[in-house]
């Protein structure tokens, strides 16, 4: 009777035995023992790698986060015991362990595991397997609203945003980046039973919050993004208050997005509408205040130009950096818009409340300074009017100001 060779048993018999090795040496070594155990183990690469692994790794036996640990490097060195860098095999490690772990899928490592899984599938090009995962911990994580989304599970639903974007399925993947904005903040289920807004999630709200406004906008929704940017913008402001970064950010995104699509009239309003939420003793009051003059002089509406420019310089007092050079503007506009008057009592007042704060501080350079540049433009602009006595009084009070910061 002729002797039995391993290499001649069927396919079938030889994936069970390759399924016995204890871990991925002994396959290693078995595998290489015969083409015919080779080509048992090609065919079936992916289930039986994933059994060997399992055999290796056991949950079970070592417990979930041993398992883990110890499985996480020979993952990485993978390519050095097997030979190949095939990304399937990836895909079989991976997914060995994961019907004993997922229950554990709030931990950090259980969902640095899933991330990983998600992103073999795609680096294996199994779409269809990428998607079924993806679709399985989504819905996990929306059965159970008290689950909170911190980084980990923040890093799992990016990649399944790209699954559902590589799936072409980019309105699921919008909707998705909806639902985890909201996640994001509303994770906190109070003694009332109700949810409240978390703020630590801040910075990982806005970045998702960007990554949806330009999914909308390669969408080409355009009014969905429009009112997208306007919540963010309500949404940051009454959190974080309106003159944070964040805030502003939103604010400018809709007024250009207004701009872009000829709304010049809604960017003017809404531009208005956040700088009367801005603290007027913060440069970012200026700051909007100067492009919204800007604004409504490039439309020639130089009245509404000059109200906001009023407005601005009866916010300062003279300790506000660039109170003069406003005092210099307003006045200017006053003369453009043919309001002598009104252009010179600017001057004035500035005059009269930089000369106060000098009688107060009467040794300060810096008053004596500031008093010499008011009391110029004033005597400019009563010459200018043909007011030449009152201009001689406030000029002579200029040269006692320099002749005694010379004697000093």
């Amino acid at each position: 009777m002729a002797s039995l060779n391993l290499h001649n048993l069927d396919s079938d018999t030889l994936f069970e035995l390759l399924t016995l090795c204890p871990d991925l040496a002994t396959l290693r070594c078995l595998i290489q023992t015969h083409r015919s155990i080779y080509q048992a183990f090609t065919s079936r690469r992916r289930l039986v790698l994933r059994i060997v692994f399992g055999n290796q790794f056991a949950a079970k036996a070592l417990g979930p986060y041993e398992a883990i640990k110890s499985a996480t490097l020979p993952i990485q060195l993978y390519s050095h015991k097997i030979g190949s860098s095939n990304p399937i095999d990836i895909v079989a490690f991976r997914e060995s362990l994961w019907p004993d772990i997922e229950h554990l899928l709030k931990d950090g490592p259980v969902m640095v595991w899933a991330t990983a899984l998600l992103v073999a599938f795609q680096a294996a090009s199994l779409a269809d397997d990428a998607l079924t995962f993806s679709k399985r911990i989504t819905n996990i994580f929306m059965r159970d609203k008290r689950r909170r989304l911190g980084p980990y599970a923040s890093a799992f639903f990016r990649a399944a945003v790209k699954t559902h974007h590589l799936a072409g399925l980019e309105e699921d993947a919008m909707r998705l980046q909806e639902w985890v904005l909201h996640r994001l903040l509303v994770v906190r289920i109070g003694p009332d039973g109700h949810s409240h807004l978390d703020k630590r999630n801040i910075p990982e709200h806005s970045r998702w919050a960007k990554d949806l406004a330009d999914a909308y906008r390669r969408a080409g929704c355009t009014d969905r993004l429009n009112t997208f940017q306007l919540e963010s913008w309500e949404l940051y402001r009454m959190i974080i208050g309106p003159n944070s970064d964040v805030s502003l950010d939103w604010a400018r995104a809709l007024v250009m997005a207004y701009q872009s699509s000829g709304r010049n009239e809604d960017a003017l309003e809404f531009h208005a509408r956040v700088r009367q939420t801005l603290d007027p003793s913060k440069p970012q009051f200026l700051a909007w205040s100067r492009q919204l003059i800007r604004m409504y002089q490039r439309q020639h509406r130089e009245a509404e130009a000059l109200i906001v420019m009023r407005d601005v310089w009866n916010q300062l007092n003279p300790e506000s950096k660039g109170y003069r050079a406003w005092t210099t503007q307003l006045s200017d506009a006053y003369e453009g818009d043919g309001r002598p008057e009104d252009a010179v009592m600017v001057c004035e007042e500035a005059w009269r409340v930089i000369s106060a704060r000098l009688e107060e501080n009467p040794k300060v350079p810096a008053w004596q300074y500031q008093a010499i540049g008011a009391g110029l433009s004033l005597v400019r602009a009563y010459e200018k009017h043909g007011r030449f006595g009152d201009a001689k009084v406030v000029e002579a009070t200029c040269n006692e100001l320099r002749h005694s910061r010379l004697a000093r």
